[in-house]
């Protein structure tokens, strides 16, 4: 039987970017494909209402989304078309009076969706705008978050979350982005840099990560978590961090993916991947119908080699926590190593 995806674990609306990161090169790329239009999108929705009625979220990401002058109509054409609860948005944050007027529109339209928004922070302003290669883009992110929170004030159903990409030039900084984040009651996420080559188009940071540092800064959120939401509720938070170490460190963790299966990737032009980084595309919804390449010998073959590791690995979130909820094994190892590690009496309770 063909599996009912329940995630489109991202969209690339556009591959149009404004930024000039580091640690991806989607803004060097020049292509003389045309974008998904709205009526695109529309119909490829409308036509697949079956195969997706298990579909409860989307991430919407690019390039720069926000770059993109429909992306309120795209957001309800997504909400009117699907049976999503929550869609996400991922912005650099470099466009802060477009972004919160847009976002505005977005929320005022719509009816039974919860939507979020992440901007990415990658650490204090020195580090943020060598990373990102924009001079001021950590005083425009800033704005963006100032903007958002006050949105957030006004609709109740509306999160905003701080992002933060991991390299060795900022490992130290895991504290100092969540401290911002809090402060704009704002929820946090990092995950470390990975590499795709044809989504990133980018290669592995070839510096080494500092054993130490890393550990103290992801024992920090650790400790948070566990705080907050307590030991059994933390577990798979506690997991995805164990699992951003040993991904920084070239260890692989991930021993269950559902790309493929349970979610895909979109191009901007309508190219199915299972993910953002496992260059197999499926096909093009401009040639043949999803239902079609979903249920491809193709798709059959990509889904057998995932299952059984053969898949370039990955470690980001959209990706991996629907995942490790569903890795037991892994769950009840994380849990037995924190708990020998608490009854030791180990004053630094994670990692």
């Amino acid at each position: 039987m063909v599996p009912l995806p329940e995630m489109i674990a991202n969209f690339a609306v556009t591959y149009k970017c404004n930024s000039r990161c580091k640690t991806c090169s989607i803004w060097k790329y020049e292509s003389n494909q045309r974008e998904l239009a709205i009526n695109e999108i529309r119909d490829f929705l409308t036509s697949n209402k079956e195969l997706f009625r298990k579909i409860k979220t989307i991430q919407i990401t690019g390039g720069e989304p926000y770059l993109r002058d429909d992306l309120d109509q795209v957001v309800k054409v997504i909400e009117e078309k699907l049976p999503v609860k929550t869609i996400w948005i991922a912005t650099n944050g470099l466009l802060p009076d477009k972004i919160r007027e847009i976002t505005e529109q977005i929320l005022q339209n719509l009816s039974k969706t919860r939507l979020g928004v992440t901007i990415s922070l990658d650490g204090s302003k020195l580090e943020h705008d060598n990373q990102r290669g924009i001079n001021g883009s950590f005083e425009k992110a800033l704005q963006t978050l100032e903007g958002l929170s006050e949105l957030s004030k006004q609709f109740s159903e509306f999160s905003l979350s701080v992002g933060m990409t991991l390299t060795p030039s900022n490992q130290h900084s895991i504290e100092h982005v969540k401290v911002i984040a809090d402060m704009y009651k704002a929820s946090f996420s990092l995950r470390p840099i990975n590499t795709s080559d044809f989504y990133y188009r980018n290669k592995a940071i070839r510096e080494d990560f500092d054993k130490e540092t890393l550990r103290s800064s992801l024992r920090f959120i650790g400790e948070y978590y566990v705080k907050s939401k307590g030991f059994l509720r933390s577990l798979t938070n506690l997991r995805y961090l164990e699992g951003v170490e040993r991904y920084a460190r070239g260890t692989r963790i991930r021993q269950i993916c559902s790309a493929a299966s349970n979610s895909f990737f979109m191009d901007p032009y309508g190219t199915i991947y299972p993910c953002i980084v496992m260059n197999e595309p499926l096909g093009n919804i401009r040639k043949e119908t999803f239902s079609e390449l979903w249920a491809s010998r193709k798709a059959w073959n990509t889904r057998g080699r995932i299952q059984s590791g053969l898949c370039p690995g990955c470690w980001v979130e959209c990706e991996t926590f629907r995942d490790i909820a569903k890795d037991k094994i892994g769950l009840v190892t994380t849990a037995c190593r924190m708990l020998l590690i608490k009854y030791l009496n180990i004053s630094q309770f994670f990692l």
